[in-house]
């Protein structure tokens, strides 16, 4: 079993990366992980544990089509996925924490067991430094979109 952590700090609030990493991965995801180029959303309604969709990803010239479930889902705290198929078992589990009001400590957990043929490129996969990329590139993503707090209150134009 591959297992890789990593964490970063991030100037938005818990609920802001909650709603980015989470409520709209579907939407999101390509955002932070360049090897993504699209999520098709596969059940109907909020995302929430049982959730699942269809991820296209391009790996060098290898494209490929893996389907997902979200595993766990805590409003502002942490969710989960993991793949269901593949040449590997794939999960992720991503807590949050606040640091204060604006700010949030984001923990990423990985784990990945390669199956088959796929064994004997494990020890190359565990040097791979892919997720500090993609932690730094979903960093990027987050604080790139404007705070919540900072956006333009809605009124009814009636005062």
């Amino acid at each position: 079993m591959i297992h890789n952590e990593t964490t970063r700090d991030i100037d938005r609030s818990a609920h802001e990366v909650f709603d980015f990493i989470a409520v709209n991965v579907f939407e999101n995801h390509p955002k932070w992980e360049r090897e993504v180029l699209e999520v098709r959303r596969t059940t109907p309604g909020p995302v929430r544990v049982g959730s699942r969709g269809v991820m296209v990803r391009q790996d060098g010239r290898r494209r490929s089509e893996v389907e997902y479930e979200c595993t766990e889902f805590e409003p502002d705290v942490s969710v989960g996925f993991r793949q269901l198929d593949g040449p590997f078992d794939f999960a992720i589990r991503e807590t949050l924490e606040s640091i204060d009001a604006r700010a949030s400590r984001l923990h990423i957990d990985v784990r990945v067991q390669p199956h088959g043929w796929l064994r004997l490129f494990e020890p190359l996969m565990r040097r791979d430094r892919r997720g500090e990329r993609i932690a730094d590139d979903l960093v990027a993503a987050v604080e790139a979109v404007p705070r919540l707090a900072d956006a333009e209150p809605v009124t009814d134009g009636g005062d």
